[in-house]
C-alpha cells in the first residue's frame, strides 16, 4: 500500500484510476468500515484501484486548537486499511491554511486532482470554511468528475455509532460496548518495559507496556483480555493503573499476566486485546489481599468465553 502526500499545487505523483473514501478514520469503527465496504464495491464494478483519502492531522484538533487524544495511532490505521485491501492513501495536510479554504477551492485543489472513479463519503461528511461544503453539496457539484456516493448513519440502539463515542465509552471503561462499536476487539500494541517486579514478587509476573500518550486513556481497572506476544495469544490479567497497595506514586502503569507464558519479552512487541473489565483498580489492606483477589481475577480470566475479534 502507498501513502502519498497531496499537494494543493501539484498532481499526485502516483495517479492511478481509483475509487476512494474519505474521512479521518479514527478508530475505524463499523460506520468507517461501512464506506470502506461501499468503497471497495465500487472499485469492483469499475475493475480500478481502491483509496483511502483522509488527513494527517485531526481536522477537530487544528479547528478548535485543543489537543485531541485518538483511539488508533496512525501506524495501526495503515496496516488495518491494508488489511481491508485498500492499495493508496491520499494524505491531505490539513492545518489552518487548508482549514479556511473555501469549499470550492478544496475540491479543485484536492479532490478533483486525483483520477476518481467514485467517491465515498459519509452523510455528516463536511469540507472547507467551517464546514460550508457537505456530502449533498458535493454530488450537486456541477463539475464534479465522478460519481458520489454518501452512505448513511450507522447506529446501535439509537445511538450513532462514531469515534466520540468509542471514546466516551473507553474513558468510562465500557469495553464491551467500545468492541460493539468498533466492530472488532480494542487493542493496543506497545514495547516491552522494565517495571518494578512487584507482580513477580507475589508469583504473578507482569509485562509492562509503554503507553502512548497520543491515545484515549482507558479508564483505570482490571480486564480480562489476551495478549499477542512471541508469536502466541495469551489469555492475560490487564491492569492499568498505579499499583495504589504497593506504591504511592500516582503515575499510570499497563501491564499484563500472560497466563501459560514463560520468558523474557523485553524490548518486544506486544499487542493487548480487552474484552471485558474485572473491577477497579482498589488499595488492599496488605499483599496477601492482594494476592487474594489477583487469585479470583485469574480464574475470572480462566473462566472467559469471549474470544478476539480481529479488524
Amino acid at each position: 500500500m502507498r501513502i502519498l502526500r497531496l499537494d494543493p499545487r501539484r498532481d499526485p505523483e502516483v495517479n492511478n484510476r481509483s475509487c476512494a473514501c474519505i474521512g479521518y478514520f479514527d478508530g475505524l469503527h463499523r460506520g468507517h468500515q461501512e464506506l470502506l465496504k461501499e468503497m471497495l464495491k465500487a472499485a469492483s464494478e469499475h475493475g480500478c484501484g481502491k483509496a483511502v483519502i483522509t488527513f494527517d492531522r485531526d481536522p477537530l484538533e487544528v479547528i478548535s486548537g485543543v489537543k485531541q487524544k485518538q483511539i488508533l495511532s496512525r501506524d495501526s490505521l495503515f496496516s488495518m486499511l491494508e488489511k481491508a485491501g485498500v492499495d493508496q492513501v491520499y494524505l491531505i495536510p490539513f492545518d489552518r491554511e487548508i482549514a479556511a479554504m473555501p469549499a470550492e477551492d478544496f475540491l479543485k485543489d484536492f479532490l478533483y486532482r486525483i483520477q476518481l472513479e467514485t467517491l465515498v463519503c459519509g452523510f455528516d461528511f463536511r469540507y472547507g470554511y467551517k464546514g460550508s461544503g457537505n456530502a449533498l453539496s458535493l454530488k450537486e457539484a456541477e463539475d464534479r468528475p465522478f460519481e458520489v456516493r454518501i452512505v448513511g448513519e450507522i447506529s446501535e440502539n439509537g445511538q450513532k455509532i462514531s469515534s466520540t463515542a468509542v471514546k466516551h465509552f473507553l474513558e468510562k471503561g465500557k469495553i464491551g460496548q467500545a468492541n460493539r462499536f468498533l466492530g472488532y476487539t480494542y487493542n493496543l500494541e506497545g514495547k516491552v518495559i522494565h517495571g518494578l517486579q512487584n507482580g513477580r514478587r507475589m508469583g504473578f509476573p507482569t509485562v509492562n507496556t509503554e503507553l502512548d500518550p497520543r491515545l484515549v486513556l482507558l479508564k483505570t481497572g482490571v480486564y480480562a483480555g489476551y495478549a499477542e506476544a512471541n508469536g502466541g495469544l495469551y489469555r492475560a490479567m490487564i491492569n492499568l493503573g498505579s499499583n495504589p497497595t504497593v506504591s504511592d506514586s500516582k503515575a499510570l502503569h499497563l501491564e499484563a499476566h500472560l497466563l501459560g507464558f514463560e520468558g523474557d519479552l523485553y524490548g518486544e512487541k506486544i499487542r493487548l486485546y480487552l474484552l471485558k473489565k474485572l473491577r477497579e483498580e482498589m488499595r488492599f489492606a496488605g499483599l496477601e489481599e492482594l494476592q487474594d483477589q489477583l487469585r479470583k481475577d485469574r480464574e475470572a480470566v480462566l473462566a472467559m468465553t469471549e474470544t478476539v475479534h480481529e479488524f
